[in-house]
């Protein structure tokens, strides 16, 4: 059993993405809230765009953007990096988010000596936590299936952090701030995320068969959003389009029905604010996607298109039994108010430095 310790230094290790991003920063204030200084508190980043983020906060970054190409190379220079970076910050604790760009840091952090663990936040690991499960002594999980685990005594439950709070809990008020009355059933369409243009494409498509009493949420990135205003406004669909949405908890409690990819992130979404949901998986990222998806959809609790198989047709169908058939709909959302994976971010950062890794507050 691990003792008790007090945290001096600690690294946080990100790929390049806002689903590695995230989790570390709600630990990183957790830290700050119990007392650890901004100034011991480190976040490893391999995205330049997540670092101009992550530098808005008083946290010390470090990690250089390397292109993905020559894996022998990158690695070489990934090993460098990681042991200049360990022989400057020396932590007592290291957490590793997934991605191949923190398995060099993550090993050092377990050869070092430091406290070191990694969080997986997907239903099944991905190939650079896999492996690193083997090294290090505790592997913190979003979701608990029990199909991927190596030693399951390693596997910790701490939940899928929510990135929003409650939201506009009044239907009709949160309608109403996206410009749709109560009685227009409104689906929300996530687009905007990398790799999710497929999905803009899709669902544009999709919204020409739909009643024109439909109302659309569309969160379509920067590249499409001219070109979808413009197809909706075309189509007379009344469609509230926007690049980001700074809210999206409002988003979530406005939306009768979802049309997303499948992160873990927005998986926790759909469960905590129960939402009937369309999930198109992205088919890389060693089928991360399809194994979330399949996590609701073998529960009911949502429906699975496979991009690789995708039918208009059956897409079309799917949406339109979603918003017309209100027992199918909240027969969903029963099942997903059954789930308890969602977790706020104080208990998120008790979860895995107060009970898992056995740290005691500062203040």
């Amino acid at each position: 059993m691990m003792k008790k310790k007090r945290v001096k230094r600690v690294l946080l290790v990100c790929d390049r993405s806002g689903g590695h991003v995230y989790p570390a920063l709600l630990l990183a204030e957790g830290l700050k809230r119990d007392g650890v200084k901004e100034k011991n508190i480190y976040i490893f980043c391999a995205s330049d765009f997540l670092k101009s983020k992550i530098e808005r906060y008083s946290y010390r970054v470090l990690g250089k953007d390397i292109k993905r190409g020559n894996v022998f190379f990158e690695v070489v220079r990934r090993l460098f990096e990681a042991f200049v970076i360990m022989f400057k910050v020396r932590p007592n604790v290291v957490v590793g988010f997934g991605g191949r760009d923190s398995v060099a840091l993550v090993l050092l952090g377990v050869l070092s000596g430091a406290r070191t663990s990694i969080y997986e936040p997907n239903v099944v690991m991905g190939k650079a936590n896999k492996f690193l499960s083997l090294f290090v002594p505790l592997v913190f999980r979003g979701f608990v299936d029990g199909k991927d685990e190596v030693f399951a005594k390693k596997h910790v439950f701490a939940g899928v952090p929510a990135r929003y709070g409650r939201g506009i809990e009044n239907k009709r008020a949160a309608k109403l701030k996206f410009g749709f009355t109560e009685e227009i059933p409104v689906i929300g369409v996530l687009g905007g995320s990398q790799g999710a243009q497929f999905i803009n494409i899709a669902f544009m498509r999709a919204a020409k068969s739909l009643d024109k009493g439909t109302g659309v949420i569309h969160i379509c990135g920067n590249n499409d959003a001219h070109k979808v205003r413009q197809i909706y406004a075309h189509e007379g669909i009344n469609a509230f389009v926007i690049e980001f949405c700074d809210n999206m908890a409002d988003f979530y409690s406005a939306v009768d029905v979802l049309v997303s990819r499948a992160g873990a992130m927005t998986l926790g979404e759909i469960i905590k604010f129960r939402v009937p949901s369309v999930l198109i998986p992205y088919p890389g990222a060693s089928s991360h996607q399809l194994f979330n998806a399949r996590y609701l959809s073998d529960r009911a609790a949502a429906v699975l298109i496979k991009e690789d198989i995708f039918e208009h047709k059956k897409f079309v169908k799917v949406i339109r039994k979603l918003i017309d058939d209100d027992s199918f709909r909240g027969d969903m959302a029963g099942k997903l108010s059954d789930m308890d994976v969602t977790v706020d971010g104080e208990r998120f950062y008790y979860n895995l430095f107060v009970e898992g890794l056995k740290y005691e507050k500062i203040s």
